[in-house]
C-alpha cells in the first residue's frame, strides 16, 4: 500500500506522528502527572487527525491511506507494536465516528 501514498499524506503523517512525539518525549509511565499528559497527547493527535481529514475532506480510501502512513511512521520511529495498534485503534474509531455533514 506504500506505493499509493502521495507525497503530501507522507508529509501529513510525518508532521502528526513528530507533534505526538514530541508531546510524549520525557514522560514516565506509570506516573499519575504523566498519565494524565499522554491521555491529553494522544487526544490532541486524534483530534490533530480529524481535523486533517475534514479540511482535506478526506473520503475513506484517502482515510485509510492516512492511517496507514502515521502507522508506518510510528513503527518506523521506535514505538513497539502494540502501542502502535492501541493508538492505531483509537485513531480508526475516531475516523470512522467522526464524520462531519456537508
Amino acid at each position: 500500500m506504500g506505493f499509493l501514498v502521495s507525497e503530501k499524506v507522507k508529509k501529513q503523517a510525518a508532521t502528526l506522528v513528530e507533534n505526538l512525539g514530541r508531546a510524549l518525549s520525557g514522560k514516565v509511565p506509570g506516573n499519575k502527572r504523566d498519565t494524565q499528559k499522554v491521555e491529553q497527547a494522544l487526544q490532541d493527535f486524534y483530534a490533530a487527525v480529524q481535523r486533517v481529514v475534514v479540511e482535506q475532506k478526506l473520503g475513506i480510501f484517502r482515510r485509510a491511506t492516512l492511517a496507514y502512513t502515521i502507522q508506518q511512521s510510528l513503527l518506523a520511529n521506535g514505538l513497539p507494536a502494540d502501542v502502535v495498534s492501541k493508538v492505531m485503534s483509537a485513531l480508526v474509531m475516531n475516523l470512522l465516528g467522526r464524520r462531519k455533514a456537508g
